[in-house]
């Protein structure tokens, strides 16, 4: 199964665009994080095909991660 990680510090629009996809869940499988430090943990124990990551978030903005 392939994954696709959203990253954005904002939680409204993280959920919105993680149900927007859920009708492709026999594609692909939705993983999100909050921040930058949350996505860097996931893509070192998951293999992620996709990321869409916001540029501006505090701790690690989307340009470092």
């Amino acid at each position: 199964m392939k994954h696709v990680l959203i990253v954005d510090d904002e939680e409204q629009l993280l959920l919105t665009m993680q149900a927007g996809l859920e009708s492709y869940n026999d594609r692909f499988q939705i993983l999100t994080a909050r921040n930058g430090k949350e996505a860097t943990a996931l893509l070192a124990s998951t293999r992620i095909n996709l990321v869409v990551t916001d540029i501006k978030m505090p701790e690690m903005d989307g340009i470092e991660l």
